[in-house]
């Protein structure tokens, strides 16, 4: 794992199995990259290829239905 963080730019790059979290909400890959300048996160899966991220309505939705934390096999 390793984080590079470039100050006169203002980034910052996770590298092996990154995870940025805030509150509820996060976000994981292979690599992020996090540019503050710009406003903009990026994310890699690698090998698998694999994002995933997690946002969490700050409130309920009328007539939404939960959704599950894990994927759900097809019937």
């Amino acid at each position: 794992r390793r984080l590079t963080y470039d100050s006169v730019a203002g980034t910052v790059k996770l590298e092996g199995a990154a995870r940025l979290a805030r509150g509820a909400d996060h976000l994981s890959g292979e690599q992020i990259h996090d540019d503050g300048a710009e406003r903009r996160i990026q994310a890699a899966g690698g090998d698998t290829g694999q994002v995933k991220i997690v946002i969490t309505p700050t409130k309920p939705i009328r007539g939404a239905k939960p959704v599950p934390d894990e994927p759900v096999a097809p019937p």
